[in-house]
């Protein structure tokens, strides 16, 4: 295996050596850090002629840049529908992330530094890159594209608070979606039921408040709607339930999905994505 620490001549040269598609899954792992095997065969193998396929190419490019040691494969797995060496989790190590640096000209960037990540954190990650996936293959199954997608901490958005504080937002995802007769943005939170409904109501509040800010109508004119991708359909009753009946909530502003709605949120052809800037931010029915 490459030694973790190697000169920046050296790890050139072996960035040199890799194919588009090798780069292809370094610059997936860095887009999200952790990634299950079956998920990097959807998004970088779906065009091989069977899942079976796709996923031996998977298995066998994760081995070339482990070799390499540009990539390793976490000792927790997470269970559910997938098992086995599919379940398997894969990070960047130190030299992949400075080999990305390397080649994005950033090497001035603080280093992230690995560590083995809580399990509710790594189920928050991997569920992340599911409604990516979610999205990216819906889109590509339909007439829909995804104009811009950002992860945190870029869709992050800076505000100034009622206070007169900066005040930071932090939704888990912004997407764009083209179809045929509008662009719809949205802002998407992925909920795993780990937290009481009462901060779910408090996040759409501060949703609100950035929106009253005018930072978001300076962007693009538009308010984005915020989604809320919820495990089950228990969950999606208990949140909608409690949105609709705070009275500082505006219903038009948020939407709670499971993840097997998003490919009818991405075919939809109407301007349900967005509100205008000048849109009543008041809570209650409206």
């Amino acid at each position: 295996m490459t030694p973790e620490r190697i000169g920046s001549d050296k790890l050139v040269r072996l960035m040199e050596q890799l194919t588009p598609l090798d780069h292809a899954v370094l610059s997936r792992l860095t887009q999200h850090r952790y990634l299950q095997t079956e998920q990097i065969t959807r998004f970088e193998f779906s065009d091989r002629p069977t899942h079976l396929a796709g996923l031996r190419a998977a298995h066998r490019t994760l081995r070339k840049l482990r070799l390499h040691g540009l990539v390793a494969m976490m000792e927790r797995t997470i269970g559910g529908a997938t098992r086995g060496s599919t379940a398997a989790v894969w990070t960047l190590t130190n030299t992949g992330i400075r080999s990305m640096a390397l080649r994005s000209g950033e090497l001035d960037q603080p280093r992230r530094r690995l560590a083995e990540p809580t399990l509710i954190f790594l189920r928050h990650e991997l569920a992340v890159a599911e409604l990516h996936l979610a999205l990216f293959e819906a889109a590509s199954s339909g007439s829909a594209v995804l104009r811009e997608l950002q992860l945190e901490p870029w869709c992050w958005r800076r505000y100034l608070g009622p206070l007169g504080a900066m005040t930071t937002l932090k939704p888990d995802m912004a997407v764009e979606i083209e179809t045929v007769n509008f662009d719809s943005r949205y802002f998407f939170e992925v909920d795993r039921a780990t937290e009481p409904p009462h901060r779910i109501v408090a996040k759409c509040l501060q949703y609100q408040e950035y929106y009253r800010s005018g930072e978001e109508g300076r962007r693009g004119g538009v308010l984005p709607l915020v989604v809320w991708v919820v495990p089950n359909d228990d969950r999606r009753e208990q949140l909608s339930r409690h949105l609709t009946t705070d009275n500082g909530i505006n219903q038009r502003l948020y939407r709670v999905l499971t993840i097997e709605d998003i490919p009818a949120l991405v075919g939809e052809d109407d301007e349900v994505g967005m509100l205008p800037e000048n849109a009543s931010l008041a809570g209650g029915q409206s």
